[in-house]
């Protein structure tokens, strides 16, 4: 079984907490969570991403736990994958997807673009070629008021995470309109 988490882990840290047997009977984890950009250039300011910031024990939690398999695809890459206004009109074409892009025209009120960040990792699953990943280990800030759900990475062949490095964006899109059946 593949766990998919797309938002804060405080449940996924209460499941793994409530029975130890179950990390060790998923096939492969896969985050929507943190922002690794730090690990190219370890004195840039940190950024915080929200799912890890919300609640950072648990998800401090979740990446020191043992799995076979544990993918986190971070904000860092993520925010690479997004469309504007416009690209939203053009390509959200279809019952379900003329939906969503009437949904989105409130969001565009607020923001410019659209991010696809938990799409992109739910695509991971099937594509995982979508991204480039690299192993490490990744420690998340707990006790610090200014810095708490930071996530830090460190690049080791044999750590138990692969993080997202990058993103082939043009194959995310062709995979995400051929599943959604609707190919521009």
């Amino acid at each position: 079984m593949t766990l998919l988490a797309i938002g804060p882990m405080t449940n996924v840290a209460l499941l793994f907490q409530v029975d130890s047997e179950i990390p060790r009977l998923l096939k492969q984890l896969v985050l929507m969570g943190g922002s690794f950009a730090n690990r190219t250039r370890p004195t840039q300011e940190y950024a915080i991403e929200w799912n890890a910031q919300v609640d950072p024990l648990a998800a401090s939690m979740v990446y020191a736990t043992q799995l076979g398999s544990h993918r986190s695809i971070g904000e860092d890459v993520t925010r690479s994958v997004r469309l504007g206004p416009e690209e939203v009109r053009e390509r959200f074409t279809g019952d379900m997807l003329e939906a969503v892009a009437d949904f989105a025209k409130v969001w565009f009120n607020e923001y410019p673009v659209m991010q696809f960040n938990d799409p992109l990792a739910a695509a991971t699953i099937f594509r995982g070629d979508l991204c480039t990943f690299e192993r490490g280990s990744v420690d998340v800030e707990v006790d610090s008021k200014r810095l708490s759900g930071v996530t830090h990475w460190v690049a080791d062949p044999h750590g138990p995470v692969e993080v997202a490095t990058d993103v082939d964006v043009d194959a995310f899109f062709d995979h995400f309109f051929s599943v959604s059946g609707e190919a521009t």
